[in-house]
């Protein structure tokens, strides 16, 4: 293989990191985390590609959930109020 020097050279894999719709969002977090990835293309069940997830999505929707988490906790210790 020749690389040009002058070329930016880009390495490319055949065993394409991906997650399925009904993926949570810990599961993709912890598959970017883990390969050091920020972004995974999502596939449908018949290798259809439906988008991609950032992680900046996942932060997100995970933020999203805690807060929801903490309010329905704070609306429980107060009793309803």
């Amino acid at each position: 293989l020749y690389v040009n020097p002058l070329t930016p050279f880009v390495e490319m894999t055949r065993d394409v990191l991906y997650v399925r719709p009904g993926q949570s969002s810990e599961e993709c977090m912890a598959i970017m985390t883990s390969n050091r990835l920020r972004h995974l293309p999502v596939v449908d069940d018949a290798g259809q590609l439906q988008g991609l997830i950032s992680i900046g999505d996942l932060v997100k929707d995970i933020i999203s959930a805690q807060k929801f988490i903490i309010e329905q906790l704070q609306h429980y210790i107060s009793g309803g109020r």
